[in-house]
């Protein structure tokens, strides 16, 4: 499965998810104002990943909106807020990366690295399933 997921386009995010729109727009102009996008995940983001700041598993390309965005929004900017299933989403695409496919004998070492580094998420498992 991590094979597969470092074979992929894949960008690393941070989002920050609230109830309501507003909630959203004053995350954001916040920001705009200077505050660390992390810290307000920290506070604001009634997601799990709130907890790391923000720091969501990476995200392969794909159709989903955040498949979509982390490709789309410009690398370091605050894209959103987007709705989704009456939810409002901010992005922050921290990094994006090629995908590196090949032979396992290409691959096992930065298979290997990425998983000590840390271990397989459900959002991972959730794409490669898909």
């Amino acid at each position: 499965m991590r094979a597969w997921f470092l074979s992929q386009d894949r960008a690393d995010v941070r989002i920050l998810l609230t109830g309501d729109l507003e909630s959203a727009q004053q995350a954001l102009a916040r920001h705009a104002k200077g505050e660390e996008f992390s810290a307000l995940a920290r506070e604001l983001s009634i997601d799990r990943s709130a907890e790391e700041g923000g720091r969501a598993p990476a995200v392969i390309r794909g159709e989903t909106l955040l498949g979509t965005v982390a490709f789309e929004a410009s690398l370091g900017e605050v894209a959103g807020p987007f709705e989704e299933q009456g939810r409002f989403l901010l992005v922050r695409v921290d990094a994006r990366y090629e995908g590196a496919g090949g032979a396992w004998a290409k691959v096992r070492e930065k298979v290997e690295a990425s998983l000590e580094e840390r271990g397989v998420e459900d959002a991972e498992f959730w794409q490669w399933k898909e």
